[in-house]
């Protein structure tokens, strides 16, 4: 008897090490996510309040007013910048000067004297 024993005792435990085997691994300790690494800031070399990678037009002035793309306004459309426009209601097709007063806006100014004595070029010469 002590024979047929040994066999099932050895059966028995190759069967219990069969199953043990095939049980769950052993847990582990979860990993720590990993930590996000911050965007860079986004730089405005000109201070426009436009980032230099939408800036299309890098190295406006501070005070300026500028459009979406970083570019300086010209609100009446008369090709002088809204910052230097001192008549900002030149019409397109009026003639200007270096600061945006054409020929019609020249005469709106003489005929206020009151307006066209702050600024020294529109007095009558």
């Amino acid at each position: 008897m002590k024979r047929r024993t040994a066999p099932a005792l050895l059966i028995c435990l190759a069967v219990a090490a069969a199953i043990s085997a095939c049980a769950a691994p052993p847990t582990t300790a979860p990993l720590p996510a990993p930590t996000p690494i911050p965007a860079p800031a986004a730089v405005d070399s000109d201070g426009d309040g436009v980032t230099d990678t939408r800036d299309k037009c890098p190295g406006t002035a501070r005070d300026s007013a500028v459009d979406a793309a970083g570019c300086e306004l010209d609100s009446d459309g008369d090709g002088v910048l809204d910052r230097k426009d001192r008549c900002p209601d030149t019409s397109k097709t009026d003639k200007t000067d270096a600061v945006g007063c054409g020929l019609a806006s020249r005469e709106k100014l003489l005929a206020k004297p009151d307006l066209a004595a702050q600024i020294p070029e529109f007095l009558p010469s």
